[in-house]
Order: structure tokens, then C-alpha cells, then sequence
């Protein structure tokens, strides 16, 4: 990547309430300090679609040449179409939704596993500890869905394995409220919870 970008201008996208903002913000520091002919420029958006795409188009009017983005698959998908019509390397760092890396695009690169990866890894720890029995918790945006989609056919496949529930919360809001969805899985007395979600809601 350094090497690619040493003489680019560099964009970099978060949402502004990213879990990870302040260690991705002192690497690309780090590394402008240490690669002083990549410039770097920095973005961040708000909870709404329209901060979104104002946001991209701040990037456009910077003229980046390449972009960097620890956005959700949710948001990824905005900015994979923005940058593709743009011909602009795009690199994602944390998204993970299959669906996105189906059509092949020259300019994207997708840096963590696919979330079929994943759900391969959950269902192999699951049958390692007999953990046979299980529900799922999950939120209701790309990564929450699709994340267990794949889980969900490797136990229904497998006579051993039970999925006592599924249960997916609302992140739309930004005060995130679970009670609901924990209580439901509390009466079904599961005592093996898979929690498929994004780290800002995972603390809650």
C-alpha cells in the first residue's frame, strides 16, 4: 500500500463515532510522518446516508487518487459505487458482506475474510466445544445479516446442531436498545449466545 501511494494524495473514511477512530487516525499519522511524500487526508461522516455522501463528495472535490475506508458493509456499498465511477483504487478494510465482493470491480480491494469465512469459523468452535445448542443475536444491517446467513445453513444441515433462536436489533438509532431481543433469549434459556454485530454495538 505504501509504496502504491507515495506520491498520492490519500483519503481516508470513518464514521465519526467509529470504535477504532483514534488507532486508525495515529497510523495514518504515523505514517505521513514516515512516508512524507504520500499526503493524507482526512474524512469523517455522520450517522446519516446524506453525511454519507456529502462526504464522498468532499473526497472528490480533494481529488484523492486512492481511498481508505473502515466503514461498515452497510456504508461500503455507497462508497464502493462512488469510487468505482470514478475509476478511484478503493480499499476496504473492515467490510466483509459476500454480496459486495460478487461483482468484480478492478479497483476494489477487500482487506478482512468474507463473512462465509466467518460463519465457518463460529460453526467450527461451536462443534469443537459440543456447543450443539445455540441462539443467535445479531443486528439488523448488512454485516448482522449476512454475517449469519452462512452459520445458519451449516447448523440446519447438521442434525447435532440446534438453533433455539434468532433474534437482530435495530441500529438504526443511535441509542441502541437490545432488552427486547435479550429477553427473548434469556426466556429460551439458551446458554450459548452467538453475537454477530459491529464492535460499537457490542459493548452495549
Amino acid at each position: 500500500l505504501f509504496g502504491f501511494a507515495s506520491s498520492h494524495k490519500v483519503g481516508i473514511i470513518l464514521r465519526s463515532d467509529s470504535s477504532s477512530k483514534d488507532a486508525i487516525w495515529e497510523v495514518a499519522e504515523f505514517t505521513y510522518a514516515n512516508f512524507t511524500t504520500m499526503e493524507i487526508v482526512k474524512f469523517e461522516y455522520g450517522s446519516t446516508y446524506l453525511s454519507l455522501l456529502n462526504t464522498m463528495c468532499s473526497m472528490l472535490d480533494e481529488n484523492v487518487t486512492a481511498i481508505i475506508s473502515a466503514s461498515s458493509s452497510t456504508n461500503t456499498k455507497t462508497e464502493v459505487e462512488v469510487a468505482h465511477q470514478f475509476l478511484i483504487p478503493y480499499i476496504s478494510t473492515v467490510a466483509t458482506n459476500p454480496y459486495l465482493r460478487s461483482v468484480e470491480r478492478e479497483n476494489v480491494l477487500f482487506m478482512s475474510p468474507g463473512d462465509k469465512h466467518q460463519s465457518q469459523a463460529i460453526f467450527d468452535i461451536l462443534n469443537q466445544f459440543k456447543w450443539y445448542e445455540f441462539s443467535i443475536l445479531a443486528s439488523a444491517d448488512d454485516y448482522g445479516i449476512y454475517g449469519v446467513v452462512d452459520l445458519q445453513s451449516l447448523a440446519t444441515a447438521d442434525s447435532n446442531f440446534d438453533i433455539v433462536d434468532v433474534q437482530h436489533f435495530d441500529v438504526s438509532k443511535d441509542d441502541v436498545d437490545i432488552t427486547n431481543e435479550l429477553t427473548l433469549i434469556k426466556e429460551s434459556l439458551t446458554r450459548v449466545i452467538v453475537l454477530n454485530c459491529g464492535s460499537r454495538f457490542a459493548k452495549s
